[in-house]
């Protein structure tokens, strides 16, 4: 029977690889909300086969493909300028009419609002019950909150590792592996073998046979690669 970590890396490499070739590989860049209300068509379809051609380049890795891919690049900024300022030009317009001055007062409201955080609680409720609705006294709030948390000692259990469990424990079923991929969330962080869990459940049948065949190739052993890491334990 094959090696469990040579037949696993073997399976890794190739569902990573399938991926890539199918659906290509970000550059890791942080996403940045940008506007984009004075996006045109022509700045779409620029961005679009600007798009297009940066996937062909990463798949090709030719020369030529960088080339065009630069080419791309160079007149889709040179689209989204003119839109740009076009959109600008036309908003000025609008603002300077009558009409235009009650959106004077929205566009600042909108520009205030976007330069705030997200996050920031606007009311909550002190150890009485009462809503607190002003900035200093939510600081306060929080700050008494968790000095109290933090800094009170509570009172500890001390728990025995109980009785040791000696009973033969049956395998693990084909059937537990699909209900268990079933209650598993989309959308997740991957694992150190970067392989989400969507990967397995578009797999179907076939996704559940690979998992539950683990089992009999050896469950429990440690891939040699991660031997020592805490972080893949």
């Amino acid at each position: 029977m094959e090696d469990p970590n040579t037949w696993w890396n073997d399976a890794n490499r190739m569902i990573l690889r399938a991926g890539k070739e199918v659906l290509g590989e970000t550059s890791g860049k942080i996403w940045e909300n940008k506007e984009t209300w004075w996006f045109n068509e022509d700045v779409q379809e620029k961005v679009r086969a600007k798009k297009m051609v940066k996937k062909k380049w990463e798949e090709s890795k030719l020369d030529v493909d960088r080339e065009s891919y630069k080419i791309c690049c160079k007149e889709a900024k040179q689209t989204v300028a003119v839109a740009k300022s076009e959109g600008y030009d036309h908003l000025y317009e609008e603002l300077d009419t009558k009409e235009g001055q009650g959106k004077i007062f929205k566009l600042a409201k909108s520009r205030n609002k976007s330069t705030k955080d997200i996050t920031h609680i606007r009311q909550i409720k002190d150890d009485t019950g009462t809503v607190l609705r002003k900035e200093r006294d939510i600081l306060a709030r929080g700050k008494q909150y968790f000095e109290k948390q933090l800094n009170e000692e509570n009172e500890r259990y001390l728990r025995g590792d109980g009785e040791q469990n000696e009973q033969e424990v049956a395998d693990i079923t084909r059937l537990e592996v699909e209900l268990a991929l079933k209650k598993m969330k989309n959308g997740k962080a991957t694992g150190p073998d970067e392989i989400p869990v969507e990967v397995w459940k578009a797999l179907g049948e076939e996704g559940v046979d690979i998992l539950h065949g683990l089992r009999e190739r050896g469950a429990g052993k440690i891939c040699k690669d991660d031997k020592g890491m805490l972080q893949r334990c």
